[in-house]
């Protein structure tokens, strides 16, 4: 499944790379125009130290990144990432930890 998952995230962002800086007006019901633009995006690879496999999911206004890694040994952490640096989150006693939002109050 992660691997689906990888490849759906890698497959919508090379859609919408494709289409960077296009703008495009789409016909809705009723004959209304709904107009939408594309912009260039810039990829960053984002790979926590000592992880065999990263995710980001979630990103808020100040940039701040959340997501789960996997270690070496198979355990699942989530982490925070803020100004170019990671921290690692686990929730005390549990055996795994995924992080999957952030707000903009971080």
């Amino acid at each position: 499944m992660k691997v689906r998952r990888t490849y759906l995230s890698v497959l919508a962002f090379v859609l919408v790379s494709l289409f960077a800086s296009i703008s495009v007006a789409v016909q809705a019901p009723a004959f209304t125009f709904t107009a939408f633009t594309f912009t260039a995006f810039t990829f960053t690879q984002l790979d926590v130290p000592g992880s065999v496999s990263t995710e980001a999911d979630g990103i808020n206004a100040q940039g701040e990144i959340i997501g789960f890694f996997v270690d070496a040994s198979g355990k699942q952490h989530g982490f925070l990432r803020q100004h170019a640096s990671f921290t690692q989150l686990d929730f005390p006693g549990a055996t795994a930890t995924r992080t999957v939002a952030i707000n903009d109050a971080a």
